[in-house]
This record gives structure tokens, sequence and C-alpha cells, in this order.
């Protein structure tokens, strides 16, 4: 794969337009989720970064440069023979796609490969390193990967892995260290969530079936708050009667307006509300005061927005939700 440095502000730019990102965007190049990570790698390890060095002297010339070097104590191997330390060289000043990110003194889920020259590298670039905001989701990123390892060793036939891969899916997308990963995989169920969502588009034909639908609200009323997968989940719940759903999204918008700065993943919920609503364009809603669609909208506007939001689709008033601003 040829990386391409790139300057800043185009990077951002590029990055900006595209709605919907993992935990480190890795655009220009398409999405690697962890379906595929697995697939891909030769090696994946469960490590703390120990310590992360710079090179000298990077040969940028090279289609596969380094210029930083990270160093593993494995935790754990997931896929591919064990070892007890691993030193993993990385263009850790590629700017745009992302490169990998080895944050020394932290757990990382590393998906690596050895190339011709023998030496480690990593898979899909950031895509091919994942951490977990606490342990619960460590471990929902380490188990994932191990159930996702052994269906793709297990030899089963195509029909029969497309089945399993669904249930994992669905498991992965319920769970909140792999929510995006499984999202990533699924297709909105109706047209208008088709036209709304972020996601490229999948296989005629695959739909959410009631009952995914079902692991899937479970997983949307049992999280203590919101997260940047929040709204995509919500869309995923589209055509799914339960006023539980609605009570809980209405009331983490309400906690989230009443922080002092929103996070954008109120925007998204916002968004979601109306088009589950029947808003055709909720794009059209998120103005600034001139009546200008803009990126970034003022909390004072924001608030204004929800208001007329509720009073069009004539929405319940219902209590805050509380909600740790910092997380988000």
């Amino acid at each position: 794969m040829t990386t391409i440095r790139i300057p800043l502000a185009p990077c951002f730019a590029l990055c900006f337009a595209l709605l919907l990102a993992p935990p480190a965007a890795s655009y220009p190049i398409r999405p690697v989720p962890l379906w595929s990570l697995t697939a891909k790698a030769d090696l994946i390890v469960v490590a703390k970064v120990t310590e992360v060095v710079e090179l000298p002297d990077p040969d940028y010339s090279q289609e596969e440069w380094a210029s930083d070097l990270a160093r593993l104590e494995v935790l754990a191997t997931l896929k591919g023979e064990d070892a007890a330390y691993l030193e993993i060289p990385f263009p850790g000043d590629l700017i745009c796609p992302g490169p990998p990110q080895y944050r020394q003194g932290q757990t990382v889920v590393a998906f690596l490969n050895r190339g011709e020259d023998h030496q480690l590298r990593t898979v899909a670039l950031s895509y091919g390193t994942l951490y977990g905001r606490d342990e619960s989701e460590l471990e929902d990123l380490e188990e994932m990967t191990r159930m996702a390892v052994e269906l793709h060793s297990a030899g089963l036939s195509a029909p029969a892995l497309a089945e399993r891969k669904r249930a994992w899916v669905i498991e992965a997308a319920a769970r909140p260290g792999t929510r995006w990963h499984g999202l990533y995989e699924l297709e909105p169920r109706t047209e208008r969530m088709r036209k709304f969502g972020s996601y490229p588009p999948q296989p005629v034909g695959l739909v959410i079936e009631k009952k995914e639908q079902a692991v899937l609200a479970d997983a949307f009323l049992l999280a203590d708050e919101p997260d940047d997968y929040s709204p995509e989940l919500l869309q995923m719940l589209d055509g799914y009667e339960d006023p539980r759903v609605e009570a809980a999204a209405l009331g983490w918008i309400e906690g989230l307006l009443a922080l002092d700065q929103p996070p954008y993943v109120t925007r998204g919920l916002i968004e979601t509300v109306l088009l589950r609503g029947g808003v055709g364009n909720p794009d059209d809603w998120m103005t600034d005061e001139k009546g200008e669609e803009t990126f970034d909208i003022a909390p004072g506007r924001l608030r204004q927005i929800w208001s007329k939001a509720k009073e069009h689709l004539s929405l319940p008033t219902v209590s805050p939700r509380q909600v740790d601003g910092d997380r988000l």
C-alpha cells in the first residue's frame, strides 16, 4: 500500500468531509474494521507499549519507511506465534492517512504482518492499533478479536461463514468497545436511513431483523451514557417500536445540552431523532443564526434547534440524563 505525506490543512478538510470515522481516523484510505483486520493480520497481540523512540534519518524514498519504533511487552497472543517482546517500526510522522498509534504506557491490540524483509509492520496504519477507553472496552476488543480469529480459521463454507459473521457483527455492535466495528458492517434498515447514513453501501438485501434490533436496543438502553456512535446505533433501530428507546435518546439529548459545551454527538442524536420522526433532510436544520449550514453550531443555537425539533415532532418533555462530558 502506498502512503503519501500531505500537508495538514488539506488532510483536515478531507477528514471533516467524511462524517464517520473510527477512534483514530485514517482517511483517505478505506476504513478497515475488526472483522477485516483479523483476516489480514498474521500476528495479533494485546500488549503494553513500554517505549516509543524516534529512528534516525528515515528514508522517505521507500514505500514502507519508518520514523519511530514501538517496543511492546506482549500480554496475550490472539493470532500467530507467541513472543514475549516485539519491536514495531512505524511511520509516526505521517500526517494523513493517520499512522499507527502506539501510546507509551497504554495497552494496545495490535494487528501485524511480517513483510518480505521479515520485519513486522502494522496492518492498515491507525486502524491496526486499537484501544479501549477502559478495561471493559479492552475486554470487548480482545473477546471479539478471538471470536473473529476462530471463525476465519474454522474452515466454514461461504454461506455458513456469512451466517456466523452476521451474529458476530450484531454482538460487536452491541458491545461498547467494538461498537464502531459492528455498526460499520451493517446497513441501516430503511431506505431513508441508507440515504442519511454515512456508511458505505453494503450488499443488497442486508437488512436488520427484529430479533437483531432487539439486541441492539438492549445495548442502547443499557449504556450509562451516549458515545460517539450512539446516533448510528439509534439509526439501526429505525422502525423498532419501544418507547424506552425514544425516552433514552431524548433524555441523553437533554443531558448533553445541559453541558456548557455539548459534544458533537449531540448534533448526531438530534438529526437521528428528526429522521426517525419523518424529517427527510435533518441536515437542513443544522444552521447558524443566519440560517446557513455549519459544522460548528454554537451551544445556544443547538438548544434553539432542539426546542424547534421537539415542537415540530410533538415530542414529550423528559428529564435530562446525567452524562460525563469529559468522556465524550
